[in-house]
């Protein structure tokens, strides 16, 4: 009885999913930079660091410049439609996953984040983490949860989780100290979702639905 009862629950939620009401980024398709000089449509916010793919990831450098060093930071980001959109209902637990590389130098503790916005509130949600080590990639995992309290921004998480349906641009934020230049990677950008190992996990997606889908009904209806 369990068994069927999770069956129809996941036809339901693939059914939803397939119908397009649901809008969102794409899910276990890793940007993998493959096709160098591709880019893939990443960039930079202020003209500090300069991005490129010479073999297979994306490389990203900030300058040398002459001392005392100033600091310089920049935002390396996608407005790609299959990597924003609507995180809220794209998929329950909806995550992401990179690998992040230092060549030359670790930056210092709080000196890489994930960022992203929201074009519905203007709001700018940060998530930091940090490399353990010169000249090796390390995988990182960043869940989008109004409940961890590694996100950091203006606003509450309530307000974080409004703001997961609205995202215009995601992205690394660097910031870096030094004179010589420096060289970062990233590769294999991809969203992902946890198999659901229980018919609670289901419920739990088709209850956030149910509630999204609530909430655009009232907003149609005034």
């Amino acid at each position: 009885m369990m068994r069927g009862a999770m069956g129809a629950a996941v036809c339901l939620l693939a059914a939803l999913l397939a119908t397009g009401l649901v809008a969102g980024p794409v899910i276990d398709d890793p940007v993998d930079w493959s096709s160098p000089p591709s880019v893939e449509g990443w960039k930079d916010t202020d003209g500090v660091a300069s991005v490129a793919n010479p073999a297979g990831y994306l490389q990203i450098t900030f300058p040398a410049q002459g001392g005392p060093p100033d600091p310089q930071e920049d935002v390396i980001y996608t407005d790609g439609a299959d990597l924003t959109g609507d995180f809220q209902t794209a998929e329950t637990n909806l995550a992401v996953q990179f690998d992040f590389y230092a060549e030359d130098a670790l930056p210092g503790a709080g000196s890489l984040a994930l960022w992203m916005h929201s074009s519905g509130s203007d709001r700018t949600w940060r998530y930091s983490f940090n490399n353990t080590a010169i000249g090796v990639w390390e995988t990182h995992a960043v869940p989008f949860d109004p409940n961890d309290a590694n996100w950091q921004g203006e606003g509450t998480a309530e307000d974080f989780w409004t703001d997961l349906a609205t995202i215009d641009w995601i992205g690394i934020r660097i910031s870096t100290w030094d004179t010589q230049q420096l060289d970062f990677g990233l590769d294999n950008w991809e969203y992902f979702v946890p198999e659901p190992g229980s018919v609670y996990v289901v419920a739990t997606a088709l209850l956030a639905m149910a509630f999204v889908f609530r909430e655009r009904l009232r907003a149609l209806a005034s």
